[in-house]
């Protein structure tokens, strides 16, 4: 059995649950499809591959929680005043140029973000090629990652190693965070996320991706421990 661990830090991050478009809201720490679509990326599997999907379904997820970061709501508006009728070659026009136009919209949203939060994940399987082959993807990625959304890019490396057991993947994140701490010489683990039985768990996510092509999901069932003491 092999362990992957993920080091997520940036400016923003975003792990959307609701994909509705006024109101694109974030979780407080990674999904499961979105940490699973960023190692697609990586790899260069098209959205299409749901066989490549399978290969990855049994594979385990924790989530360490470092720095929960401020949740920011970015107003955006979309649109402007052009026109939503015309054929694209015109709707690129200012709408001054395309004043003609009698219907105009502006579509308002809200999307939320993290800020400055940094968390570890940690993803286990028996298929060791399998974790070869993503610890490799990640080092060298095809396309592009980023952690939620297009504009969260990571900045630094995303892997922080590839272990033999849990215990020293988690001791590497850990040291990962403090040698970029000046307020303490230890962190904290704030929250972990485990996945855990049905009969066990605490909230139920739909976030296991079957299609990306389809936006099909499957469900998992988590509970969120809160570490007794600083590591």
């Amino acid at each position: 059995m092999k362990f992957l661990a993920l080091y997520l830090r940036a400016p923003l991050q975003s792990w959307g649950a609701s994909a509705k478009f006024g109101e694109r809201t974030t979780l407080a720490f990674p999904t499961r499809s979105a940490i699973i679509g960023m190692l697609a990326a990586a790899a260069g599997i098209d959205r299409s591959d749901d066989a490549w999907l399978d290969t990855v379904k049994d594979l385990s997820m924790r989530c360490l929680v470092f720095a929960p970061g401020q949740r920011l709501v970015d107003y955006h508006t979309v649109g402007g005043g052009y026109s939503t009728t015309n054929s694209w070659s015109k709707r690129h026009m200012s709408p001054k140029a395309n004043r003609k136009n009698k219907k105009r919209e502006t579509v308002l949203t809200n999307r939320e973000y993290l800020q400055d939060a940094i968390f570890g994940v940690i993803l286990a399987g028996e298929e060791t090629d399998l974790l070869d082959s993503l610890a490799e993807a990640v080092q060298n990625p095809v396309w592009g990652v980023w952690l939620g959304r297009k504009s969260c890019i990571p900045t630094e490396p995303l892997f922080a190693g590839l272990f033999n057991s849990d215990a020293e993947a988690e001791e590497a994140l850990i040291a990962r965070a403090n040698a970029r701490r000046t307020d303490s010489p230890e962190k904290r683990i704030q929250k972990i996320v485990l996945e855990v039985p049905v009969e066990e768990g605490e909230e139920v996510w739909h976030d296991i991706p079957l299609s990306f092509a389809t936006r099909t999901y499957a469900a998992r069932s988590i509970r969120q421990d809160t570490p007794d003491a600083s590591f």
